[in-house]
């Protein structure tokens, strides 16, 4: 994988993360939402790393704003 590719791809995880972040503390969404969203086949390939960085995120206290990572 090049080098832009990998970059792209962590940058589009690290975004998904974010928004997953940020549902979860939304009144119209929250948990259960992000647990159908994990579960949900198009995200299959992806979900196991996903929760983990979401639950390590977290954890650090990021609450899913715009640019942040902890």
């Amino acid at each position: 994988m090049n080098t832009d590719r990998a970059q792209s791809d962590r940058h589009r995880h690290q975004c998904e993360v974010r928004f997953l972040l940020a549902a979860s503390r939304e009144d119209a969404r929250g948990g259960e939402w992000v647990d159908a969203y994990l579960k949900h086949p198009k995200v299959a390939g992806r979900s196991a790393v996903l929760a983990k960085d979401f639950q390590e995120q977290q954890a650090r206290g990021n609450d899913g704003r715009y640019g942040l990572w902890i």
